[in-house]
């Protein structure tokens, strides 16, 4: 399911989540559902790296922009 930006506002670090998708592995029958919290975990694990990777990047861009003095 895709994040949706009411979760994303005013919360820089998850901003950089935008445009991504949240999966929820569930595993079990449909009377007993249960989370795969391995999975989840793991899926945490990914989100986290990739949104610090595109914050990391961000800032980059940003101080590049500002030495250079040029606007995205």
């Amino acid at each position: 399911m895709p994040i949706p930006d009411a979760w994303l506002r005013e919360r820089r670090v998850l901003e950089a989540a935008k445009g991504t998708s949240l999966a929820v592995p569930i595993r079990g029958t449909i009377a007993q559902p249960r989370l795969d919290e391995r999975r989840l975990q793991e899926f945490a694990q990914r989100m986290l790296g990739d949104v610090a990777g595109r914050l990391l990047e961000d800032e980059l861009l940003r101080g590049i922009d500002r030495l250079f003095g040029t606007e995205r």
